[in-house]
């Protein structure tokens, strides 16, 4: 296994990865000329992102009619703020 550990920083954490992976970040991380750091970082933040995303989804198809049908009349409450330019309805639209 080889270890990555980030030096002068609030967080310091050692990763242990094996020995091809680590190898394999590092070309990555060269390629798209960024830090190893950086470039984890990112490659985590994506997968948690979509980590995230698939809870939601799951959340979301587990959900009932009434919920919805709260979701929909809270979403259609009008606010009272006019629309932002790009946010108008198109013309013959119909709620």
């Amino acid at each position: 296994m080889e270890t990555i550990q980030k030096e002068n920083s609030s967080t310091e954490r050692v990763v242990r990865l094996d020995a091809a992976l680590c190898a394999e970040i590092e070309l990555y991380s060269e390629k798209a000329g960024e830090s190893l750091d950086s470039f984890i970082s990112r490659a985590s933040a994506e997968l948690i992102h979509r980590h995230k995303a698939d809870e939601w989804y799951e959340r979301s198809r587990h959900s009932t009619p009434e919920g919805r049908a709260k979701a929909i009349e809270l979403l259609s409450r009008p606010s009272g703020n006019p629309p932002l330019p790009g946010d108008e309805l198109p013309d013959g639209h119909r709620p």
